[in-house]
């Protein structure tokens, strides 16, 4: 959804300056949990990564690798806007 009340399209505003949320694409979802959408803002797209089955720890401990990737300058790796926990929510996807 890309009503302002869903909470992906909040965080995304309130924490990640997305500005007005136009659309968003299902990419991927994997064995373990990983669901993966592609949100087009007014100020750029922004990846949402999610799994409603592993606590929030697993994505912070990402967010390090991520971080330790960048700071060696060999590859090109995504920046982390954000990382929480969102409401329990019934179905797939946001």
């Amino acid at each position: 959804s890309t009503n302002p009340t869903d909470p992906i399209i909040a965080a995304l505003t309130s924490k990640c300056n997305s500005g007005e949320v136009a659309n968003l694409d299902f990419l991927d979802s994997r064995w373990n949990g990983n669901e993966v959408f592609k949100y087009t803002a007014e100020n750029g797209e922004f990846f949402v990564k999610m799994n409603r089955e592993k606590d929030v720890s697993m994505f912070a401990s990402e967010v390090e690798s991520l971080n330790t990737l960048a700071k060696s300058g060999a590859v090109t790796v995504p920046e982390a806007l954000h990382v929480g926990e969102l409401a329990a929510r019934v179905g797939v996807g946001p």
